[in-house]
Protein backbone atom coordinates (compact mmCIF):
# COMPACT_ATOMS: atom_id res chain seq x y z
CA UNK A 1 0.00 0.00 0.00
CA UNK A 2 1.18 3.42 -1.10
CA UNK A 3 0.55 6.82 0.65
CA UNK A 4 1.78 9.00 -1.67
CA UNK A 5 0.76 12.20 0.00
CA UNK A 6 2.92 11.11 3.04
CA UNK A 7 4.88 13.76 4.63
CA UNK A 8 8.36 13.49 5.02
CA UNK A 9 9.57 11.36 2.37
CA UNK A 10 9.31 11.90 -1.66
CA UNK A 11 8.38 8.63 -2.96
CA UNK A 12 6.65 9.64 -6.48
CA UNK A 13 4.09 6.82 -7.62
CA UNK A 14 6.27 7.03 -10.99
CA UNK A 15 9.40 5.92 -9.07
CA UNK A 16 7.46 2.32 -8.92
CA UNK A 17 5.68 2.67 -12.60
CA UNK A 18 9.55 3.33 -14.09
CA UNK A 19 10.87 0.56 -12.26
CA UNK A 20 9.24 -1.41 -14.26
CA UNK A 21 5.85 -2.46 -12.14
CA UNK A 22 2.74 -1.65 -13.98
CA UNK A 23 0.85 -1.07 -10.69
CA UNK A 24 -1.91 1.35 -12.06
CA UNK A 25 -3.37 -1.42 -14.16
CA UNK A 26 -2.58 -4.52 -12.04
CA UNK A 27 -4.58 -2.56 -8.93
CA UNK A 28 -6.72 -4.57 -6.79
CA UNK A 29 -9.68 -2.22 -7.28
CA UNK A 30 -8.49 -1.55 -10.84
CA UNK A 31 -9.51 -3.74 -14.08
CA UNK A 32 -9.49 -6.91 -12.33
CA UNK A 33 -5.92 -7.81 -13.95
CA UNK A 34 -4.07 -10.70 -11.90
CA UNK A 35 -1.86 -8.56 -10.79
CA UNK A 36 2.30 -8.07 -11.10
CA UNK A 37 3.93 -11.44 -12.17
CA UNK A 38 7.60 -11.61 -10.80
CA UNK A 39 8.64 -13.18 -14.26
CA UNK A 40 7.68 -10.33 -16.04
CA UNK A 41 10.79 -8.69 -14.50
CA UNK A 42 13.18 -11.23 -14.15
CA UNK A 43 14.44 -13.65 -16.37
CA UNK A 44 14.09 -17.50 -15.41
CA UNK A 45 16.87 -18.48 -16.58
CA UNK A 46 19.19 -15.96 -14.92
CA UNK A 47 17.71 -17.82 -11.69
CA UNK A 48 19.72 -21.02 -12.41
CA UNK A 49 17.29 -22.56 -10.76
CA UNK A 50 19.52 -25.67 -10.03
CA UNK A 51 22.59 -24.08 -8.43
CA UNK A 52 22.57 -23.75 -4.97
CA UNK A 53 24.62 -20.74 -5.19
CA UNK A 54 22.64 -18.95 -7.44
CA UNK A 55 19.54 -19.22 -5.74
CA UNK A 56 20.75 -17.33 -2.72
CA UNK A 57 22.37 -14.59 -5.45
CA UNK A 58 18.77 -13.62 -6.11
CA UNK A 59 19.67 -10.40 -4.92
CA UNK A 60 22.07 -9.89 -7.39
CA UNK A 61 20.00 -11.23 -10.16
CA UNK A 62 17.77 -8.28 -9.55
CA UNK A 63 19.47 -5.31 -8.75
CA UNK A 64 21.78 -6.34 -11.99
CA UNK A 65 18.46 -6.81 -14.29
CA UNK A 66 17.33 -3.14 -12.79
CA UNK A 67 20.53 -1.62 -13.86
CA UNK A 68 20.35 -3.14 -16.78
CA UNK A 69 17.09 -1.92 -17.58
CA UNK A 70 17.90 1.33 -16.16
CA UNK A 71 21.13 2.68 -16.07
CA UNK A 72 23.20 3.26 -12.50
CA UNK A 73 22.67 7.28 -12.90
CA UNK A 74 18.65 6.69 -13.18
CA UNK A 75 18.32 3.56 -10.21
CA UNK A 76 20.51 5.73 -7.82
CA UNK A 77 17.28 7.86 -7.83
CA UNK A 78 14.61 5.73 -7.29
CA UNK A 79 13.01 4.53 -3.82
CA UNK A 80 15.72 1.34 -3.73
CA UNK A 81 18.29 3.70 -3.21
CA UNK A 82 17.03 6.39 -0.86
CA UNK A 83 17.53 6.42 2.83
CA UNK A 84 15.00 4.29 4.04
CA UNK A 85 13.60 3.56 8.01
CA UNK A 86 11.77 0.06 8.17
CA UNK A 87 9.62 -1.72 10.56
CA UNK A 88 7.74 -4.72 11.08
CA UNK A 89 5.42 -6.79 12.47
CA UNK A 90 5.07 -10.95 13.15
CA UNK A 91 8.65 -10.80 12.20
CA UNK A 92 9.20 -13.92 13.23
CA UNK A 93 13.31 -14.69 13.30
CA UNK A 94 14.15 -11.71 11.67
CA UNK A 95 13.50 -12.93 7.61
CA UNK A 96 12.91 -9.37 6.50
CA UNK A 97 16.92 -8.21 8.04
CA UNK A 98 18.31 -10.86 6.22
CA UNK A 99 16.70 -10.55 2.78
CA UNK A 100 17.86 -6.59 3.26
CA UNK A 101 21.24 -7.82 3.76
CA UNK A 102 20.91 -9.46 0.42
CA UNK A 103 19.62 -6.48 -1.22
CA UNK A 104 22.04 -4.22 0.11
CA UNK A 105 25.07 -6.09 -0.20
CA UNK A 106 23.97 -6.15 -4.61
CA UNK A 107 23.51 -2.48 -4.40
CA UNK A 108 26.96 -1.87 -2.69
CA UNK A 109 28.88 -4.40 -5.00
CA UNK A 110 27.38 -2.54 -7.92
CA UNK A 111 28.67 0.66 -6.89
CA UNK A 112 25.70 2.22 -5.85
CA UNK A 113 24.64 4.16 -2.36
CA UNK A 114 21.81 2.08 -0.22
CA UNK A 115 20.57 3.57 2.86
CA UNK A 116 17.76 0.85 4.52
CA UNK A 117 17.51 0.41 7.86
CA UNK A 118 15.00 -1.82 10.15
CA UNK A 119 14.48 -0.13 13.10
CA UNK A 120 11.76 -1.63 15.25
CA UNK A 121 10.23 -5.05 14.85
CA UNK A 122 7.13 -6.47 16.54
CA UNK A 123 7.07 -10.75 17.58
CA UNK A 124 5.52 -11.99 20.80
CA UNK A 125 7.59 -15.57 20.73
CA UNK A 126 10.25 -15.29 23.15
CA UNK A 127 12.38 -17.45 21.25
CA UNK A 128 12.18 -15.40 18.14
CA UNK A 129 12.71 -11.93 20.43
CA UNK A 130 16.32 -13.07 21.27
CA UNK A 131 17.19 -14.15 17.60
CA UNK A 132 15.88 -10.62 16.59
CA UNK A 133 17.78 -8.76 19.37
CA UNK A 134 21.06 -10.51 18.83
CA UNK A 135 20.45 -9.80 15.08
CA UNK A 136 19.89 -6.12 15.52
CA UNK A 137 20.40 -5.05 19.58
CA UNK A 138 20.14 -1.04 18.12
CA UNK A 139 16.45 -1.53 17.38
CA UNK A 140 12.86 -1.26 19.11
CA UNK A 141 12.01 -4.70 20.11
CA UNK A 142 7.80 -4.43 20.34
CA UNK A 143 6.38 -7.60 21.82
CA UNK A 144 2.65 -7.05 20.72
CA UNK A 145 0.75 -5.33 17.97
CA UNK A 146 -2.42 -5.63 20.41
CA UNK A 147 -0.93 -3.76 23.33
CA UNK A 148 -1.36 -0.75 20.89
CA UNK A 149 -5.11 -1.88 21.53
CA UNK A 150 -5.89 -1.66 25.63
CA UNK A 151 -9.58 -2.92 24.83
CA UNK A 152 -8.08 -5.32 22.29
CA UNK A 153 -8.62 -8.55 24.36
CA UNK A 154 -12.09 -8.21 25.15
CA UNK A 155 -13.06 -7.50 21.47
CA UNK A 156 -10.84 -11.02 20.49
CA UNK A 157 -13.23 -13.62 18.94
CA UNK A 158 -15.59 -11.35 17.79
CA UNK A 159 -16.36 -11.02 14.35
CA UNK A 160 -14.09 -8.50 12.09
CA UNK A 161 -16.41 -5.75 11.69
CA UNK A 162 -16.96 -5.25 15.90
CA UNK A 163 -13.51 -5.35 15.88
CA UNK A 164 -12.44 -2.59 13.60
CA UNK A 165 -15.50 -0.56 15.10
CA UNK A 166 -14.12 -1.01 18.96
CA UNK A 167 -10.86 -0.81 17.85
CA UNK A 168 -10.98 2.08 15.73
CA UNK A 169 -13.14 3.92 18.11
CA UNK A 170 -10.08 4.33 20.68
CA UNK A 171 -6.71 6.05 20.42
CA UNK A 172 -4.23 4.13 19.49
CA UNK A 173 -1.69 3.60 22.39
CA UNK A 174 2.04 4.07 20.49
CA UNK A 175 4.01 3.87 23.89
CA UNK A 176 4.08 0.71 24.12
CA UNK A 177 6.20 -2.45 26.26
CA UNK A 178 9.47 -2.90 24.24
CA UNK A 179 11.97 -5.58 25.03
CA UNK A 180 14.87 -3.75 24.59
CA UNK A 181 14.46 -0.45 26.44
CA UNK A 182 11.05 -1.23 28.56
CA UNK A 183 8.43 1.18 27.61
CA UNK A 184 9.51 3.06 23.79
CA UNK A 185 7.57 5.36 21.85
CA UNK A 186 7.17 3.70 18.36
CA UNK A 187 9.24 5.51 15.97
CA UNK A 188 8.26 7.24 12.53
CA UNK A 189 9.76 5.28 9.76
CA UNK A 190 9.25 5.29 5.76
CA UNK A 191 8.13 1.95 5.61
CA UNK A 192 6.71 -1.44 7.16
CA UNK A 193 7.10 -5.17 5.78
CA UNK A 194 5.28 -7.41 7.44
CA UNK A 195 3.33 -10.96 6.71
CA UNK A 196 0.34 -11.19 8.98
CA UNK A 197 -0.75 -14.82 10.15
CA UNK A 198 -2.22 -16.83 7.10
CA UNK A 199 -4.27 -19.30 9.46
CA UNK A 200 -7.21 -16.86 8.61
CA UNK A 201 -6.97 -17.41 5.11
CA UNK A 202 -5.10 -20.82 4.98
CA UNK A 203 -6.31 -24.61 4.17
CA UNK A 204 -4.68 -25.76 7.60
CA UNK A 205 -6.45 -22.84 9.39
CA UNK A 206 -9.77 -24.14 7.62
CA UNK A 207 -10.04 -20.40 5.93
CA UNK A 208 -12.66 -19.57 8.55
CA UNK A 209 -11.36 -15.53 7.38
CA UNK A 210 -13.14 -12.97 9.16
CA UNK A 211 -14.32 -15.83 11.81
CA UNK A 212 -10.54 -16.35 12.90
CA UNK A 213 -9.38 -15.65 16.16
CA UNK A 214 -6.39 -14.54 14.59
CA UNK A 215 -8.24 -11.94 12.33
CA UNK A 216 -7.80 -9.32 15.43
CA UNK A 217 -3.47 -9.27 14.51
CA UNK A 218 -4.26 -8.04 10.90
CA UNK A 219 -6.71 -5.78 12.11
CA UNK A 220 -4.67 -4.00 14.64
CA UNK A 221 -1.81 -4.14 12.37
CA UNK A 222 -3.85 -2.08 9.54
CA UNK A 223 -5.72 0.76 12.52
CA UNK A 224 -1.86 0.71 13.63
CA UNK A 225 -0.38 2.26 10.28
CA UNK A 226 -3.53 4.25 9.77
CA UNK A 227 -2.57 5.52 12.66
CA UNK A 228 1.02 6.31 11.94
CA UNK A 229 1.03 6.66 8.12
CA UNK A 230 3.35 5.13 7.11
CA UNK A 231 4.07 6.03 3.13
CA UNK A 232 4.86 2.74 2.08
CA UNK A 233 3.15 -0.63 3.43
CA UNK A 234 3.94 -4.04 2.12
CA UNK A 235 1.85 -6.55 3.49
CA UNK A 236 2.35 -10.56 2.43
CA UNK A 237 -0.01 -13.62 3.27
CA UNK A 238 -1.40 -16.44 1.04
CA UNK A 239 -3.30 -16.95 -1.59
CA UNK A 240 -6.46 -17.20 -0.22
CA UNK A 241 -6.28 -13.59 1.53
CA UNK A 242 -9.41 -11.37 1.44
CA UNK A 243 -8.75 -8.74 -0.45
CA UNK A 244 -11.38 -6.90 0.72
CA UNK A 245 -11.22 -6.67 4.20
CA UNK A 246 -7.64 -5.08 3.45
CA UNK A 247 -9.22 -2.13 1.32
CA UNK A 248 -11.94 -1.84 3.59
CA UNK A 249 -9.14 -0.81 5.81
CA UNK A 250 -6.69 0.77 4.62
CA UNK A 251 -8.18 1.56 0.86
CA UNK A 252 -9.35 5.30 1.84
CA UNK A 253 -5.62 6.06 2.77
CA UNK A 254 -3.59 4.11 0.56
CA UNK A 255 -3.36 2.84 -3.22
CA UNK A 256 -3.01 -0.52 -3.17
CA UNK A 257 -1.37 -3.20 -5.43
CA UNK A 258 -0.64 -6.85 -5.95
CA UNK A 259 2.31 -8.86 -6.67
CA UNK A 260 2.18 -12.39 -7.47
CA UNK A 261 5.28 -14.72 -6.79
CA UNK A 262 5.01 -18.62 -7.11
CA UNK A 263 7.54 -21.12 -6.03
CA UNK A 264 9.49 -21.38 -9.50
CA UNK A 265 10.15 -17.27 -9.50
CA UNK A 266 12.96 -17.61 -6.65
CA UNK A 267 14.63 -21.37 -7.09
CA UNK A 268 14.00 -22.64 -3.85
CA UNK A 269 11.33 -25.56 -3.05
CA UNK A 270 8.79 -23.44 -1.93
CA UNK A 271 5.68 -25.29 -2.12
CA UNK A 272 3.12 -22.39 -2.43
CA UNK A 273 1.93 -18.87 -4.23
CA UNK A 274 2.24 -15.74 -2.41
CA UNK A 275 0.53 -12.91 -2.94
CA UNK A 276 1.89 -9.23 -1.56
CA UNK A 277 -0.12 -6.09 -1.32
CA UNK A 278 1.83 -3.01 -1.66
Amino acid sequence: MMGFDSPGFDLQEDDMDSAGFDLQDDSIDGGGGDGFQVSDAIDDQALHHDALSRCFGWGFVIVASLIAKFGKPRLQTLWLCKALLLSSCFSGIGALEVALAFVVSAVLRHGLECHIQTVSSCENVPLCRRLLSARNPSMHLFEDVLAHFPFAERVRGQDAKAIQTILGSHPVELTVPCSLHGRCFVREVHGDISGSPCTPFSSDGLRRGVRDPNIILFIAWCLLHRALGAILLVHENVLGFDDALLLDLLGASYDVFRIITEPAHVGFAVGSVQIYRI
